[in-house]
């Protein structure tokens, strides 16, 4: 018998398709099981223990391929194998874009791990599988001589390494916090969501919450329904300006007096820049058809100032909404550990970046709105997120120049 025939023989006896996707199903069933028995607690170790991790999977697998080898490693090199694991992956992924991930107490979702899926068994078990099938391909190129063909294949593979290995086990390096800072004050205390106190290393001065706000609306409510006056081409509600006149269904309105900051006075309301003034307005409505006519000052009132409506009949009544917040920013200043102060005008979706930690402009007061005094800041603290990166980026150069130079067929 021949050598050939011999490998052909050998080749044939190796796991395929069907063999590989059965056993990634497998590990998914044996992950939803394993999270339904222990009740989601998946233990991720956190720095340095997932680091010695690491350096341990690395050099067990070494030793499992150049010594140990065996059927296991080529199947785990084989094409099926690798299929298996992608598909497997880009099942549990897309499963996270159609289930919320909110864990819900007694939800069946949740007990079997489909609401925290990148905290769950199945994705630890399939991620597991899909590192192996990457690390025992990498090596198998390490033995083959240097070429630029075989680079871009060691960034490629190695960058979807790296990601995979920093977003599972950085996961609990990673933490989000919430600051909650009054005007004047500083604070160098965090919180979590379980309300777990850190002290983050930097202080944060609270100078000022400024906000502004869009115009605000006016709408016609169903007082049966409590919804929206449904109209064909109307606006419903409608934005606010001096002089406006417009028609909401049957209702033709006008705006004959408006102050964006307001507060009650003897016949209606004035102009007033005092804290706690609501914007108010003076409106009429008629209703040809049904011969009606009301004038009425409206407004949506504050925390200081009673909101006021305008009841156009038995079955309608025209509102002003809250105004809607244009831009809320808070100005801060961060004094970092070796004593220097950073003033910072901290916006929404305008983080500031300091070291591995990012500041979010995250919420305030919103019974007080543009009177907050409040701010609240989200901290997020992600240690790995430059290694992420870094695997990204070596994703896409070795992506590139396959893409460019690699065969065409």
């Amino acid at each position: 018998m021949t050598d050939k025939q011999n490998g052909g023989r050998e080749h044939k006896k190796l796991w395929g398709y069907s063999e590989s996707f059965s056993f990634v199903f497998g590990l998914i069933i044996a992950g939803f099981l394993i999270e339904a028995f222990t009740s989601g607690k998946t233990i991720i170790p956190e720095w340095p223990v997932n680091i010695f991790i690491i350096i341990g999977y690395v050099v067990l697998t070494a030793v499992f391929y150049y010594v140990v080898k065996g059927k296991t490693v080529k199947w785990l090199v084989s094409i099926p194998s690798a299929i298996a694991a992608v598909s497997a992956m880009t099942f549990l992924v897309l499963m996270m874009g159609f289930i919320p991930q909110d864990d819900v107490a007694g939800q069946f979702t949740t007990k079997i791990g489909l609401t925290h899926i990148t905290r769950s068994w199945p994705y630890l078990l399939v991620a597991l599988f899909l590192l192996t099938v990457l690390t025992f391909s990498i090596y198998k190129r390490l033995t083959k001589p240097v070429t630029l063909k075989k680079v871009a294949y060691l960034l490629n593979h190695g960058g979807l390494w790296i990601v995979i290995v920093s977003a599972s086990l950085g996961t609990a390096d990673l933490k989000r916090l919430n600051m909650y800072l009054e005007e004047g004050g500083t604070q160098q205390v965090a919180v979590d969501a379980a309300k777990n106190q850190y002290r983050v290393p930097f202080e944060i001065t609270l100078h000022d919450f400024v906000m502004d706000e869009y115009p605000p609306k006016i709408a016609i409510y169903s007082n049966i329904t409590g919804e929206l006056l449904k109209t064909k081409k109307d606006l419903n509600p409608v934005s606010i300006e001096d002089n406006l006149e417009t028609s909401i269904g049957k209702w033709e309105i006008e705006v004959l007096e408006y102050y964006p900051d307001a507060i009650p006075a003897e016949n209606g309301y004035k102009a007033s820049e005092q804290r706690g003034a609501a914007p108010a307005a003076l409106i009429s409505a008629t209703n040809a058809d049904k011969n009606i006519s009301r004038k009425e000052w409206v407004t949506c009132g504050s925390a200081w100032v009673q909101s006021q409506r305008l009841p156009l009949s038995r079955a309608f009544t025209l509102v002003m909404l809250t105004p809607s917040p244009e831009r809320y920013a808070s100005e801060i200043t961060i004094l970092t550990p070796d004593g220097e102060e950073k003033d910072i005008t901290l916006e929404v979706n305008k983080p500031f970046g300091y070291g591995s930690w990012k500041i979010y402009q995250s919420g305030y007061d919103s019974r007080l709105g543009k009177y907050s005094e409040l701010s609240i800041l989200e901290l997020v603290y992600d240690p790995w997120l430059e290694v992420v990166y870094t695997g990204i980026f070596m994703l896409i150069f070795g992506s590139l120049y396959l893409m460019l130079f690699g065969k065409k067929k």
